[in-house]
């Protein structure tokens, strides 16, 4: 294999990228063993996890790794390191304790769609074993000799044709900052689950003409508004968008997603009703997901990637890229992750959540899993009125949110670098990173 990895490259260039992990709990303890045969079909139907990387002059390539692999005794502080002999050199991990499921995976080889598609693999063939039972399962990647096309495609090979006469949507100039998210991080810097009964938020949705995603970002919005009166600048919601779709790529596995923005301006839309502020939000974000657009946002990334191939060594690339300023995903993040594909056994899965590196800013990652939205957030607790007003303003809809206590956890620190003998990062975000404050400013 001497395929050249090109839109996972991002990976590489910045300190800051690490792991990030795909939590799945369950309604009983996790078995072991029907875990380890299900990670064992998982990889069949998805070889392409197994893949590792190289690096000659400053460019990295795929490469096939053949080592076993296992899963892991641990809990969500101690999950192992990924790309280096304690996973064999593989570049995701499966790992549980009591009865969660963690799938750790360095973002470098694959994006959200990508570890969701694995892991809808996985627990299929976890039930199917532990139940003894061959279970249906619409939308589940299975070995059942279904062929998807170029699950292994390139997105960004070449630039895409972009219509001459298409006219971006412009973005804001400036959004606002939440003040609560300054200064260093401390331990109590946790992540925190917030629940929805999907059938109530649903019907919401429906009933206004909106999208779960803006559904979200709308409360989150009144929630920010309530506790800044005073401020008079964009509330700015940052959202990564799979292209693949778009691009004519839909099946494959490598990182595909380009990031779009939302912009609420509290002055405009304190004059309009809810209905109105939604639709106008999911006006804008129709705009932005224009197939138009995403090509063009495509365009941008490759370009930005292609500015490292200049460089001789890694070193350079890396000084190259420590020069730019890590970007804050102000006002806050969020990604949508769409429906958990099971089948009759996702009655024995609770939640599922998606762990991934603070952004100096709120960051919310939403599944649509065993009847509740699951809305899975990393917030700054010295605020502690932050969450209970996203709740809040849920419930005075009636919606019936919930929300958890503060849950522990440290993404998955990445060894890549080291294993290759390069330059290492001085600091990667693993979880007690962001304690430390790495992503201040």
């Amino acid at each position: 294999m001497n395929e050249k990895m090109k839109s996972g490259t991002l990976y590489t260039n910045f300190e800051a990228y690490g792991g990030f992990v795909m939590r799945f709990v369950l309604t009983e303890a996790v078995n072991g063993a029907a875990l380890k045969k299900a990670l064992s079909e998982a990889v069949k139907r998805h070889p392409f996890m197994a893949w590792t990387v190289r690096e000659e002059n400053a460019l990295f390539y795929y490469e096939e790794n053949d080592m076993p692999m296992t899963v892991y005794h641990a809990d969500m502080e101690h999950l192992p390191v990924l790309g280096g002999k304690e996973t064999n050199f593989h570049l995701f991990s499966v790992s549980y304790n009591e009865n969660e499921i963690y799938v750790s995976i360095w973002h470098g080889l694959t994006d959200g769609l990508g570890g969701t598609r694995f892991s809808e693999t996985l627990l299929y063939y976890y039930f199917c074993t532990a139940d003894e039972k061959e279970y249906e399962a619409e939308g589940v990647w299975k070995n059942d000799g279904t062929v998807y096309e170029g699950d292994t495609a390139e997105p960004y090979r070449a630039a895409f044709d972009v219509d001459p006469s298409y006219i971006a949507p412009k973005d804001e100039d400036s959004a606002f900052h939440l003040p609560e998210m300054d200064g260093e991080l401390t331990p109590e810097d946790v992540f925190y689950e917030v629940r929805l009964p999907d059938n109530k938020f649903m019907a919401f949705v429906k009933e206004n003409g909106i999208s779960p995603s803006v559904g979200v970002a709308l409360f989150m919005n009144h929630a920010i508004c309530r506790l800044h009166p005073e401020n008079r600048t964009a509330i700015k919601t940052a959202m990564p968008v799979d292209i693949r779709k778009a691009i004519g790529m839909p099946n494959t596995f490598k990182n595909a997603t380009v990031d779009v923005a939302m912009y609420y301006d509290p002055a405009a839309m304190s004059k309009l009703s809810l209905s109105e502020q939604g639709q106008r939000m999911r006006k804008e974000l129709k705009s932005k997901m224009d197939v138009e657009n995403l090509k063009r946002l495509a365009n941008a990334s490759m370009g930005f990637l292609a500015l490292g191939d200049k460089f001789d060594t890694y070193a350079e690339r890396i000084g190259f890229y420590r020069n730019m300023p890590f970007p804050p995903a102000d006002t806050y993040f969020l990604s949508y992750m769409g429906r958990l594909h099971t089948g009759e056994y996702g009655a024995k899965i609770s939640s599922a959540h998606a762990h991934t590196i603070f952004r100096g800013a709120p960051v919310m990652n939403i599944f649509d899993c065993a009847g509740y939205f699951c809305i899975g957030m990393i917030v700054n607790e010295r605020n502690d009125g932050f969450l209970d007003a996203f709740v809040d303003e849920l419930n005075r809809h009636g919606l019936d949110a919930t929300r958890s206590d503060g849950i522990n956890y440290r993404l998955p620190y990445v060894a890549v670098r080291e294993t290759l003998g390069l330059p290492a990062p001085e600091k990667q975000t693993t979880y007690l990173d962001m304690k430390r404050g790495m992503l201040k400013g």
